[in-house]
């Protein structure tokens, strides 16, 4: 075997139901939140606790700097010295560069991301890709490495185009991937800064448009850590929020929301996310386990056995337990040798008439799951190790060991018999001499 065997969640569906009844919780309903659209994921695993047309392609305006930001951050270096084109922005929020000043990257990220301004994003998009086209195509290429696959952009700033759209989905999973940059979130998280002067202005004093992160306004809130605003006139406001609470980090994204409903949408979003849900830990043991065959060239060679690594950690609403949960497991009928598959088990709570939790599933990751591959060959499991792949475990089959085994000793054993045979002959030629004497 050459490659590990991995499972793909497909052919076969086993659906394991442990026990599913009403729990009384207090619901929030989409109609409770004044956006278009909206999704409030836990940042460590990705669970979406709740959700308003999640997938709907939004108009992001200038929460778009975040991922402009990001890849600032992870391809630039903040001491570059940075000068602004002829091409510098004149509409929306801006600092009033002028052409030829000179900023470092460090001070026009402060900038891009405080008073997000365009002027700022521009000067950012040139100096990594030398063009907005071209830094476009590569927002879109890093988007779709973090999964971000329903969205488009077309400029760093977030200029209303009819091809820059994302959903509110993805404009989560986009922050989650800047909160998890240490650097980046230096920036995202500020609430105030100062550009010292440049070769063409005077000092400039900012201060964060999301006022949840700003200690005096009238929304902060201490659990806000980063975030980022939009405005725009056909997208009204859009934001993006950081919040943690208790050791949980929660990330919120509300799209086309009035100018104090973003914060009152994101504060019952988080507050919802914090007070009304709780982790829980599905031990191993809750799982099942799948053995299936393993073949090549239609031919079985083998058995896996598919299974869960370790307890798996979930948000289910306060009252919710273990008993409650739907487990549903996808696996193929077999595996063909060299071919790579993935495996889930899809985790949901039944919805009932007495409680309003919308339906949600947690899909398992490759980081939640090992494959116990057994191998009918021990040097094919040698070279799966030297490969340094990412199976946690791998069985050798006993019976071709012990073939294996058993010709080592065979070998061993003829060589051995030939000897005793020639020293027996030798012993008795010795004697038969001796007695002649």
């Amino acid at each position: 075997m050459k490659k590990l065997i991995k499972v793909i969640f497909c052919f076969c569906a086993f659906v394991y139901v442990i026990k599913a009844y009403p729990v009384p919780v207090n619901a929030l309903s989409p109609v409770d939140i004044v956006a278009e659209t909206a999704v409030l994921i836990d940042a460590e695993t990705g669970q979406i606790l709740f959700e308003k047309e999640k997938d709907k392609p939004m108009s992001p305006a200038s929460v778009t700097k975040i991922l402009t930001g990001l890849l600032a951050v992870e391809l630039g270096d903040l001491n570059d010295v940075l000068v602004a084109s002829e091409t510098v922005p004149i509409f929306g929020t801006r600092i009033n560069l002028q052409a030829g000043e000179e900023m470092t990257l460090n001070d026009a990220l402060y900038a891009l991301m405080l008073p997000s301004a365009n002027d700022a994003g521009n000067l950012i998009a040139e100096y990594i890709s030398g063009s907005q086209d071209e830094f476009a195509k590569l927002m879109n290429k890093r988007a779709r490495e973090i999964g971000a696959v329903n969205s488009n952009f077309a400029n760093a700033w977030g200029l209303d185009q009819s091809d820059h759209y994302i959903t509110a989905y993805d404009m989560a999973l986009i922050t989650r991937e800047a909160m998890n940059n240490e650097v980046f979130m230096e920036y995202l998280s500020a609430a105030q800064h100062i550009i010292p002067e440049t070769n063409m202005s005077a000092a400039r004093s900012m201060t964060n448009l999301h006022l949840m992160l700003v200690p005096d306004s009238w929304c902060y809130n201490p659990d806000v850590i980063g975030g980022k605003i939009g405005w725009w006139p056909p997208t009204n406001y859009t934001m993006a929020t950081i919040a943690q609470r208790d050791g949980r980090t929660l990330i919120c994204v509300v799209f086309n929301s009035g100018s104090d409903e973003k914060y009152s949408d994101t504060q019952r979003l988080l507050d919802y996310g914090f007070d009304q849900f709780k982790q829980i830990e599905l031990a191993r043991g809750v799982f099942q386990s799948f053995s299936v065959p393993l073949i090549d060239s239609g031919t079985e060679i083998g058995e896996s056995t598919l299974s869960i690594g370790d307890n798996i950690p979930v948000l289910v609403p306060t009252g919710v337990d273990v008993e409650d949960l739907v487990l549903e497991y996808n696996v193929p009928a077999s595996i063909e040798e060299d071919e790579a598959f993935a495996a889930t088990v899809k985790i949901t709570i039944p919805s009932s008439s007495e409680w309003s939790v919308p339906a949600y599933s947690y899909t398992l990751s490759a980081e939640y799951l090992y494959y116990e591959t057994e191998v009918s060959d021990l040097e094919d499991a040698a070279r799966l190790t030297q490969n340094d792949l990412t199976a946690d475990s791998y069985v050798i089959d006993p019976k071709a060991q012990g073939e294996r085994k058993a010709g080592i000793e065979i070998y061993l054993f003829i060589p051995a018999l030939v000897a005793i045979i020639f020293t027996a002959i030798a012993v008795a030629c010795h004697r038969k001499r001796h007695k002649k004497l």
